[in-house]
């Protein structure tokens, strides 16, 4: 709830959801995630790896630059 109403307070225009995809749980909460932001350009990324061991010339190729 908290990130939705930043989303919304905040204007934001596309939502990514960065996760690392090892834990079931976490990919169904991204999935729920995803489905309430709806009325946004939403997509789910996952590596298999942490997004916190990402560099971030890496981070910003797999999010695209300017996120």
């Amino acid at each position: 709830p908290a990130v939705l109403s930043r989303v919304l307070t905040e204007g934001y225009k596309r939502a990514i959801i960065f996760l690392d995809g090892d834990n079931p749980q976490v990919r169904m909460k991204a999935r729920e995630a995803a489905k309430r932001l709806s009325w946004l350009p939403t997509r789910i990324v996952e590596t298999g790896t942490d997004p916190k061991r990402h560099s971030k010339e890496e981070l910003d190729k797999l999010l695209g630059s300017g996120v």
